[in-house]
């Protein structure tokens, strides 16, 4: 007998199931029946018919939950059902159409009737079939990722694409909600817990987590099937790999930054050498006149008393001279900067020690507190340790200067990973000063730039400073938040 020609009958009324049989049995069909639900499962996935003949008023468990069970059966569902009741009535019809009832038939009814309906279903079936296979074909050749899903989020289409990607099969994920194997976090759970028609198409980015817990990204455009009256009964959603685009993105935008910080060294480098032969020009040229000058007003002050007005003026041209001699011999230091460094294996917990001893006084006259926050066991460092020790005095004396009124220096000490996965040690200042505002923070470390105006300030400390940090191949980088504090952090190589 053909495959095409078998046909299940489902009926607790065994009067209708024998007659039923006998007659599509005379009929040219292959019948196979079912007097209690709890059988019909398994004789259906044994007997694999092309049609089913359904009686909704079953015992122990109604025709429209023998549907449902029929239907998330992966071995069942697809097959078409005929419903033959008693009950009638639009809400029941609408209810077993809803549950994959092809055909819906009332008793009493003639065989000839029915016949035609089977034939008609049986018929429809093959249709159907080569449709579902065309889609299914169209839907695995797709170059993107195709699911359906109901409106509640529950996967019922699963493409090829979607499975390369993911490492899952359909038969794994068939069922199960979307969130719960891809897209672990509630606010794309709340995404479809709330669709409603109004919210398609829609279009999105989402991390996709695969079965090994790798991480993709997806570009998803979703659209909606709704019914007749509007409501969302299933959502398409179609997407994108786009891994690797990202990451070639941020490999681009890490380029840019690399390139774009390149080209600011290279600038400032090009201004301290200008700034350093500048400076060594100037120095020399006016060192020996303030010499000069400090000599004739020392002298013309011994050659009056002590309190004329000359004597008073005479001090006041020494404190002047002896000002700008400070500011030369800044200029000259840093003309002088050495271009290679004698550095050795360094305790740089030690080094804060001894640079903190030096600025004592000037921290007691401010009342200014020091809390350390130094990880312990650190690693020595290959530093030269006089230049460091003044990276160190230059940083504390400006926060001194930054706090008028007293407050506290945050001395952090810690071992970091960097992104490229190399080590530094990290020093970070925190002061509890005014704060530098955003227009000021990025000249800070510019020669002859102060935030202070103070008197006998060249405003090179930074700049020394940040020169001093770059030829330990470090980084020196400042956050402020005006009125509030400023933060100085160092990261220098660990090994």
């Amino acid at each position: 007998m053909n495959e095409k020609n078998r046909i299940f009958i489902a009926d607790d009324d065994a009067v209708t199931l024998k007659s039923l049989k006998d007659l599509l049995s005379l009929s040219g069909f292959e019948v196979e029946t079912a007097q209690e639900p709890i059988e019909i499962l398994s004789k259906v996935k044994a007997f694999k018919p092309q049609l089913i003949l359904l009686d909704l008023l079953m015992p122990q468990l109604d025709g429209f939950e023998i549907c449902q069970i029929l239907n998330q059966d992966r071995d069942t569902q697809g097959v078409p059902i005929i419903v033959v009741s008693a009950l009638g009535g639009y809400v029941d019809i609408k209810k077993a159409y809803k549950f994959g009832v092809v055909d819906y038939v009332t008793k009493p009814y003639d065989f000839k009737s029915i016949l035609g309906q089977i034939h008609k279903a049986i018929a429809y079936k093959e249709v159907f079939r080569e449709e579902v296979n065309f889609i299914s074909t169209v839907l695995d050749s797709a170059g993107v990722l195709i699911m359906i899903l109901n409106e509640k989020g529950r996967i019922l289409r699963f493409n090829r694409a979607c499975e390369q990607i993911s490492g899952y099969s359909f038969a794994e994920v068939a069922g199960k909600y979307l969130w719960d194997l891809f897209m672990g976090n509630e606010e794309v759970k709340s995404l479809f817990e709330q669709s409603d028609a109004g919210m398609f198409p829609r279009k999105y980015e989402s991390q996709w987590l695969d079965k090994s817990g790798g991480e993709r990204s997806i570009s998803w455009t979703d659209t909606a099937i709704t019914n007749t009256f509007g409501v969302v009964e299933y959502i398409i959603m179609a997407g994108v790999d786009i891994t690797e685009r990202k990451r070639s993105e941020e490999r681009l935008k890490k380029a840019y930054q690399e390139l774009k910080q390149a080209h600011l060294q290279l600038m400032q480098s090009s201004k301290m050498v200008a700034v350093g032969r500048l400076s060594s020009w100037i120095a020399h040229e006016v060192k020996n006149p303030l010499a000069i000058i400090i000599q004739g007003a020392e002298y013309l002050k011994s050659t009056v008393s002590a309190e004329s007005e000359v004597f008073d003026s005479s001090e006041r041209i020494v404190r002047a001279a002896l000002r700008a001699d400070k500011i030369v011999k800044d200029l000259l230091d840093f003309s002088r900067h050495p271009q290679s460094l004698e550095s050795k294996e360094t305790d740089i917990a030690a080094l804060i020690e001894e640079s903190l001893a030096l600025v004592e006084h000037q921290l007691g006259l401010r009342n200014i507190k020091v809390a350390r926050d130094f990880t312990l066991s650190l690693p020595k460092i290959k530093v030269n340790s006089d230049q460091m020790k003044q990276v160190f005095i230059n940083i504390l004396v400006n926060a001194v200067e930054a706090m008028h009124a007293g407050g506290t220096i945050t001395i952090s000490l810690t071992q970091v990973t960097l992104e490229s996965a190399s080590s530094v040690i990290e020093i970070a200042f925190t002061d509890t000063g005014c704060g530098i505002s955003e227009e000021n923070i990025v000249k800070v470390f510019d020669p002859f730039f102060s935030t202070k105006k103070k008197e006998g300030s060249a405003g090179l400390g930074l700049a020394i400073t940040k020169e001093i940090v770059e030829k330990h191949k470090g980084s020196i980088s400042i956050k402020s938040k005006p009125g509030q504090e400023t933060s100085v952090i160092i990261q220098l190589p660990a090994g």
